[in-house]
């Protein structure tokens, strides 16, 4: 994670790797601390050359725990029963059976170890 400058209590920089688009020259952004204290911010990015990003912002939360952290981090949600269900009416009649996918990657994983 790209090192965060503090500016008093509330505020922050960093210079962060910000590969874009060329027309995009600065966007709203947002950062999630994944080490103590697990703060969340909002800022704004500027490009910089040479794919680099110089963001301003500022600390919306004073922290949480390491499980809060990590799932926002990730943008992280619970997968339902529903969410299963939908995917397997999504799937194709050539695809192989969810169950087959799951064999496969198994078998995969046992031999890459």
């Amino acid at each position: 994670m790209p090192q965060v400058k503090q500016i008093g209590k509330k505020w922050f920089t960093q210079i962060t790797p910000y590969p874009v688009r060329w027309w995009v020259l600065a966007e709203k952004s947002w950062t999630q601390e994944i080490d103590a204290p697990y703060r969340k911010g909002e800022g704004f990015i500027v490009k910089l050359p040479k794919k680099k990003g110089f963001v301003v912002g500022r600390w919306v939360t004073d922290g949480s725990d390491e499980q809060d952290a990590l799932t926002s981090a990730l943008n992280a949600r619970p997968v339902t029963e529903n969410d299963v269900l939908e995917e397997n009416a999504f799937r194709r009649e050539t695809d192989p059976p969810a169950e087959e996918d799951l064999q496969l990657t198994e078998y995969r994983t046992y031999y890459l170890d």
